[in-house]
């Protein structure tokens, strides 16, 4: 066993006036240094402390991990967790105002006066009446300037994951959950039934009361998109791999899961 001890930091160096400073690390910690820094986001500090809210900066923060990837989703539990809200703004309404608005507005003043890199807008998923996630849109110069280029495969997929988790309420339904996981590594697997399922959930979405919608997509999912035999597919470079092996087992699950729903 050994035991290491050393001083972080070897020597800095400020000249008066200026606004940079100059740091030399030791060699012998670099290498837990630059491993340690995966594990974190990389978003700029100086616009992190001159955002003037709290909620600002932590909208900040959480939307600088999904900037590369341009959306995210975030239930409405997860967002009172992120934001250390805990009991307080019990409404969603009150959470809107007090909170999101606030944060949305601010983090956009700040990116139109060349302050910030990123802001982001917001839409709200509903089951019923009640406001159950927001699907968090993260703008930065980069995404303006590709705002045409086409949703790939994934985004697809990764929507349809969303809407089906709202849909079958699979926070509390293990089996609705499992269901919807076995859709989705089918669909990606077929990789031709993304952009049809998609367009077909999106237009159900559109015309239907939330209420309905779960029984009616596992419908319409049961009936058109699960059938007893698949053809497999080569797979396009921006869907996660999927083997022959995982498909038959799929389709064994999918089998069970339909007799159990």
């Amino acid at each position: 066993d050994k035991v290491l001890e050393v001083g972080y930091i070897n020597y800095f160096e400020h000249i008066k006036h200026n606004s940079h400073l100059e740091v030399e690390v030791s060699k012998k910690i670099l290498p837990y240094l630059v491993e340690l820094a995966k594990e974190f986001t990389t978003y700029s500090l100086a616009v992190a402390l001159t955002l003037k809210t709290k909620y600002a900066q932590r909208f900040y923060e959480y939307c600088s991990q999904y900037k590369n990837t341009g959306f995210m989703y975030l239930e409405i539990h997860e967002l009172r967790k992120q934001m250390m809200l805990e009991e307080k703004y019990p409404r969603y309404k009150q959470l809107q105002s007090r909170v999101i608005n606030v944060a949305q507005k601010e983090l956009e003043e700040f990116y139109h006066n060349g302050e910030s890199d990123l802001y982001f807008k917001y839409t709200e998923e509903r089951y019923g009446r009640t406001v159950k996630a927001l699907k968090i849109f993260i703008i930065t110069r980069e995404s303006e300037q590709n705002a045409l280029a086409a949703k790939t495969s994934n985004d697809m997929a990764s929507e349809l994951r969303f809407w089906l988790n709202i849909w079958l309420d699979c926070a509390k339904k293990p089996k609705n959950k499992a269901f919807v996981d076995l859709v989705i590594r089918h669909i990606k697997f077929n990789a031709d039934l993304i952009p049809q399922l998609y367009d077909r959930m999106k237009r159900l979405k559109e015309k239907n009361n939330a209420e309905s919608l779960g029984a009616m997509a596992r419908h319409i999912i049961m009936e058109d998109y699960l059938p007893q035999q698949t053809t497999l597919v080569p797979e396009p470079k921006d869907i996660e791999p999927f083997t022959e092996e995982d498909e038959k087992q799929a389709l064994k699950d999918i089998e069970r899961l339909k007799s159990e729903l």
